[in-house]
């Protein structure tokens, strides 16, 4: 660049730049961060639902071959133990009688915040939340 004869050498940013710079990542952050937040819990609970889902179908097997679920533990039931979500939801199984039982995943460390609570499965195909602030329709 010439400035009446004169080359003025360019060596970087200035502040001004720099902390416009910092302001446009934080607006970026602070609109971004929500949306992954709520993206991760609706991905979370769908992994937990199909999980649920799952043990049900597996309960009815266990059902089936002994005509009773009288003695099905979560161990006994697990063919695939590696579903995630086990690291966000403790499940049970509660209630449980020769002719029906209640499957739960209760959110478990930082998904504890999620407002859908405990998901709940009966033996008759019920699915509600208890404990939480979002309606169950939105959560199943």
């Amino acid at each position: 660049m010439s400035n009446n004869g004169r080359q003025r050498a360019v060596k970087g940013f200035t502040l001004v730049e720099l902390m416009i710079t910092v302001v446009v990542i934080a607006v970026l952050t602070a609109i971004a961060y929500p949306t992954y937040a709520k993206y991760v819990y609706k991905t979370r609970r769908a992994e937990a639902t199909r999980t649920l889902l799952e043990l049900r179908g597996q309960m009815e097997r266990y059902y089936a071959d002994r005509e009773t679920y009288v003695g099905a533990t979560l161990a006994a039931l697990m063919v695939d133990g590696n579903t995630t979500a086990h690291a966000y939801y403790t499940l049970s199984i509660e209630g449980l009688t020769a002719s029906s039982y209640t499957l739960q995943a209760t959110p478990a460390g930082t998904h504890a915040e999620d407002g859908c609570g405990t998901f709940t499965l009966t033996s008759t195909g019920v699915k509600k939340t208890v404990d939480g602030s979002l309606d169950s329709s939105k959560c199943w």
